[in-house]
């Protein structure tokens, strides 16, 4: 991929522990514009030094460049969730009122910048399933989800864990691209959000080509192989390279 703009929601502010984010962004920013969207507070951080730290970022954009391509953009702060201290009872009426509202604030500080560096068209890079809302607001042409782990069983989200799945549920279902880090991640999701773009790039390959006088039922046939065998295809087209024009999507 090249010459693309992303806006990279993350989870994890740059210079901390080196994760998927800033690994995968610092490699796409080779040929890619990247807009790093620190957050309000580090998960190792605690809240009122986050505060203290990102509160100007309710009223005011700060940037950092690491490169030409490379822009890190501190989010504002976050009203925390409360999952360690509240009961249940109470997290299942304060929490979503919570997540609405971080949102809110994240994307109206996302539009400042969006507006400030003339951005059109970008992709739109996702890492918390608490993000659904950001989805359609910066006119993006691609939303992506990177799932990398299973959110609802961490221990420490026990008392909220059918919320958390559900804003997965609803993230995987609003978003148009989901990529996950494992066999299991990607089976659970695939039912959500399935994937309809390796079966529209063969019907059109069927209606421009020869192919479209295959009857049909046959067609189908193919198209189940090839969503089945997916993986397979991919593996011919990254490691034999004269079978690439059949096999891999460029």
């Amino acid at each position: 991929m090249r010459d693309e703009t992303i806006l990279c929601v993350a989870t994890r502010t740059w210079d901390s522990l080196w994760r998927e984010s800033q690994q995968i962004m610092s490699r796409m920013a080779k040929h890619n514009q990247i807009f790093y969207f620190e957050p309000g507070r580090d998960v190792q951080e605690p809240i009122l030094k986050a505060f203290r730290r990102t509160w100007r970022n309710f009223f005011r954009l700060e940037s950092r460049s690491l490169n030409e391509n490379l822009i890190l953009i501190p989010s504002p702060s976050q009203i925390p969730i409360g999952r360690r201290h509240l009961p249940a009872s109470i997290l299942k009426v304060t929490m979503p009122l919570v997540v609405k509202l971080n949102a809110r604030f994240l994307i109206q500080h996302m539009q400042r910048a969006v507006k400030a560096f003339h951005i059109k068209d970008p992709i739109l890079w996702l890492y918390s399933p608490y993000h659904t809302d950001l989805v359609g607001k910066f006119g993006e042409k691609l939303s992506c989800y990177q799932n990398y782990d299973e959110f609802s069983e961490y221990i420490y989200n026990e008392r909220i864990s059918e919320l958390v799945q559900k804003y997965d549920n609803q993230l995987c279902m609003s978003v148009d691209l989901v990529f996950a880090t494992s066999r299991s991640q990607a089976s659970r999701r695939k039912t959500l959000n399935p994937d309809k773009k390796d079966r529209e790039i063969l019907e059109e390959m069927f209606a421009k080509t020869p192919l479209k006088n295959i009857p049909k039922t046959e067609r189908e046939k193919i198209l189940e192989i090839f969503e089945n065998y997916s993986d397979v295809f991919s593996f011919i087209a990254d490691n034999f390279g004269h079978y690439r024009r059949y096999f891999k999507k460029e």
